[in-house]
């Protein structure tokens, strides 16, 4: 009971101390539980909330929440409280080549071992996908189309299949150049 009271006598004086500096104390709330790296309580200027909502919102998208969300902040004297939605966490059950061609996806470093039973981070993804496209544009095919397909959700984890439409075959022989560029 006793350390209970010393650290919310520290708690106030750190409040204190900052609200004199332009700078408030940052809580998250949410309607469910909010792992503690993200509950705070975050050191903040006033000035740039926004900015570290985005950031938390980011880090929790990338460790597999994809809707998270900030719905409100509620900014008292020294303290501004932010409610977040968080959402589930969701994980790869399944990533499947799908009609990714092997080369393509040797090439890549695709295998399906490494998304099985990981969290979900759309940076990956996004990566994953970019990757597909680049190696079909240096091997002639600078219109692929690449995505994700049959994607379903079960019980909080992900199963899709890799779409890979190469498109037409480009060859140039030679690049004229003209004029004094």
């Amino acid at each position: 009971m006793f350390s209970m009271i010393r650290h919310v006598m520290a708690l106030s004086a750190l409040v204190a101390g900052l609200a004199a500096h332009g700078q408030q104390i940052l809580v998250l709330e949410g309607d469910t539980a909010i792992p503690r790296q993200w509950r705070g309580p975050f050191k903040v200027d006033s000035a740039q909330v926004d900015r570290r909502t985005a950031d938390l919102r980011a880090e929790m998208i990338a460790e597999g929440y994809l809707a998270a969300s900030c719905d409100t902040c509620i900014a008292g004297k020294d303290t501004i409280r932010c409610h977040f939605h968080l959402g589930a966490q969701y994980r790869w059950a399944r990533l499947r080549a799908g009609s990714l061609p092997q080369e393509v996806a040797s090439a890549t470093g695709f295998r399906e071992r490494f998304y099985a039973g990981r969290a979900i981070t759309p940076v990956e993804v996004a990566k994953l996908l970019n990757g597909l496209l680049k190696e079909c544009e240096d091997h002639g095919y600078p219109f692929a189309v690449a995505g994700l397909d049959s994607l379903q959700e079960e019980q909080g984890e992900l199963s899709a299949s890799l779409y890979l439409e190469k498109g037409t075959y480009v060859t140039m022989d030679s690049i004229v150049v003209r004029g004094s560029a």
